[in-house]
């Protein structure tokens, strides 16, 4: 393995994607299992959680 790799920036990478996927799963979940509407404002959180993963996916 490289020498340079930044292990810490890796798994603030690994943590924050996995926490902003999971935080994406509940809107979808809400929507699909607890009647949830899908409606202009749970669109907006989804996209915004969609790019906080894409932001710490860069990140990594």
């Amino acid at each position: 393995m490289e020498d340079n790799v930044n292990f810490a920036r890796l798994l603030t990478s690994a943590i924050g994607l996995a926490s902003e996927g999971g935080e994406f799963a509940e809107i979808v979940k809400k929507i699909l299992f607890q009647e949830k509407p899908c409606d202009d404002e749970a669109e907006y959180h989804m996209k915004r959680e969609l790019g906080d993963v894409l932001w710490y996916w860069v990140q990594g």
